[in-house]
């Protein structure tokens, strides 16, 4: 049995079972918090919660980034997808 190395706090899955991702250089963890449907980042060393992006109107059952720029996509039951980036980086 393993030993737990990083606890992201901050984000709640109770109703929907949706997957946790790292971003595309693994400095984030990445997940949906469905108590007010946003993605929500996490530092993948320190845990720590570092942005939440809000803008689905029900929950959000998928969350996928990436594997080579700072994009993000998320899937909800508002029956919409929507892309994020983060802050500060920009799209080719």
């Amino acid at each position: 049995m393993g030993r737990i190395l990083v606890r992201y706090e901050g984000a709640t899955q109770s109703k929907h079972r949706c997957q946790t991702t790292f971003n595309h250089n693994d400095e984030c963890v990445v997940s949906s918090s469905e108590s007010i449907n946003s993605v929500t980042c996490w530092d993948t060393r320190s845990g720590s919660k570092q942005k939440s992006f809000i803008g689905h109107q029900d929950n959000i059952r998928w969350v996928e980034h990436s594997q080579t720029l700072p994009l993000m996509v998320s899937c909800g039951m508002d029956m919409r997808v929507r892309v994020w980036r983060a802050k500060g980086t920009s799209f080719p």
